[in-house]
């Protein structure tokens, strides 16, 4: 039995999850805080992976005889289920080697969850941030490992057969005289080939 545990600010309330194995009120009081059980494996869905940085804690449910892979992050108020995915998408064995299927296909960091996910045509990059859920990339390559820190994204692709690391950053127009400076948002790749 696998359980998800959270120290959480006083507070009453309950997290209504659909399709998680069992969802847990706060149950212990340490204080000021909560000892607060997010999530239960049970006999059709288990939990296979978990991040946190902070007060966010995200994780993946896996649902074996579905082939499904659910998505949740908690963020020490409620728990939203950000992605449901076909298991295929993030179980490619090619890149085993690399890094774990699972825990590589998501990440955690800065208050910001980034993940992995199939649009229907490849592999993108998807992110929620101040409660939001955005889409980071929009291509015709598929995206992958997405990492997260201090509010920035960075993921690998394999645009043209080689592989690339990206990392957006920020571009500081010189000042004018006069003017405040803009900003503006470019890619930095590094590549190699592949062989």
């Amino acid at each position: 039995l696998v359980a998800i545990t959270a120290l959480v600010a006083l507070a009453t309330f309950r997290i209504p999850v659909a399709g998680a194995a069992e969802i847990m009120p706060p149950s212990v009081s340490a204080g000021s805080w909560y000892v607060s059980t997010l999530a239960r494996s049970a006999s059709e869905t288990r939990i296979e992976s978990f991040k946190h940085d902070g007060d966010l804690v995200a994780w993946t449910e896996i649902h074996d005889r579905l082939g499904l892979r659910t998505l949740y992050a908690f963020d020490g108020v409620q728990v939203r289920t950000l992605a449901v995915i076909p298991k295929s998408v993030w179980d490619i064995p090619s890149d085993a080697l690399f890094v774990d299927p699972v825990s590589g296909a998501y990440d955690v960091g800065g208050g910001v969850v980034v993940w992995m996910m199939h649009d229907g045509n490849d592999r993108e990059i998807f992110k929620l941030a101040s409660g939001k859920i955005s889409r980071v990339t929009d291509n015709a390559t598929d995206d992958k490992h997405p990492l997260t820190s201090q509010g920035r994204v960075a993921w690998t692709s394999v645009p043209n057969a080689e592989s690339s690391f990206t990392v957006p950053r920020r571009i500081v127009a010189p000042a004018v005289a006069g003017t405040s400076t803009s900003r503006g948002r470019q890619s930095s790749r590094v590549r190699r080939s592949v062989n």
